[in-house]
């Protein structure tokens, strides 16, 4: 979910939001392979992807990070305080997982979880292998409605759905001499504190947000919440940037030039949601 704040830290969106829960989610995601590329297809926008490592090797290692990053936020008392909010997050959840599932087979195996938390420092990310975390601040910073927050959860399922971690630290690799990373935490490091590598990685950045937008209003609409709502969110999310000076290293598309792609992308999401509200209601992922 894109942030109006902090954005001269020197990674890019997905890496920087873990980073913010702790130092340990440098080993985000996996050890890398030999460094051959793999050819993938992003969902929905068919863009071609080149992956360096696998994708088993990142959930298992995304997932070891997330849980102890919720140990340490629950040690705290930040984690699932608001059970009324919880139950609305993970019902607007389930429903979006749900046709993410449908839209990418591969992700009915994961073993997706969702929890908010009290903590300033997150917003909302979604890890790879469909491990979500909601900050309430961020909630209540833009006073999100029901229909808003799912633009929000369907954004940030999105970035799972189409392994953007995995394509950044794949680029790394691919732009570096293959001996010099060993593992995912040599190449999130480089990420996070080379200024030449960060700016360059900044248009794969900016791309992959405005995917996720594409992709996340795609699911919203097949969930049966109105893709519309993604031009109110973008508006408060432009009103707060306004209000701020932006960073020449922002890592997001600048948000006038994302509210008006997304108000075209509403257009074709929107006779998907009409398509729905005809259909039976959404089907709703289980959670464990």
């Amino acid at each position: 979910m894109p942030s109006t704040r902090r954005r001269q830290t020197w990674t890019i969106p997905l890496i920087r939001r873990a980073l913010r829960a702790g130092p340990w989610l440098l080993a985000l995601a996996a050890i890398l392979t030999s460094g051959v590329a793999r050819a993938a297809v992003a969902p929905v926008t068919h863009r071609h992807q080149d992956m360096t490592f696998t994708s088993g090797e990142v959930n298992r290692y995304a997932a070891k990070a997330y849980h102890r990053m919720l140990d340490e936020q629950r040690r705290l008392g930040l984690v699932d305080q608001e059970p009324g909010l919880l139950h609305q997050v993970r019902q607007i959840a389930a429903r979006i997982i749900a046709q993410g599932i449908r839209l990418k087979f591969a992700a009915g195996t994961w073993d997706w979880e969702v929890h908010i938390t009290d903590s300033e420092d997150v917003d909302a990310f979604c890890m790879a292998v469909g491990k979500l975390l909601i900050g309430t601040h961020f909630i209540r910073r833009y006073d999100l409605d029901r229909k808003e927050l799912a633009i929000v959860i369907a954004h940030e399922v999105a970035h799972a759905l189409a392994e953007h971690v995995r394509e950044q630290l794949s680029e790394v690799q691919l732009r570096r001499p293959r001996l010099e990373y060993h593992t995912v935490a040599d190449a999130a490091h480089d990420m996070n504190d080379d200024l030449g590598l960060y700016l360059s990685l900044m248009p794969l950045s900016r791309t992959q947000e405005l995917e996720a937008d594409r992709i996340g209003l795609r699911l919203a609409a097949r969930a049966g919440f109105p893709p519309r709502a993604a031009l109110d969110f973008y508006a408060k999310m432009a009103r707060s940037e306004d209000s701020e000076r932006r960073s020449l290293l922002a890592t997001h598309p600048d948000e006038r030039k994302r509210s008006r792609l997304v108000r075209e992308w509403v257009v074709p999401a929107s006779r998907v949601y009409r398509a729905s509200l005809n259909s039976r209601q959404p089907p709703a992922y289980k959670f464990r």
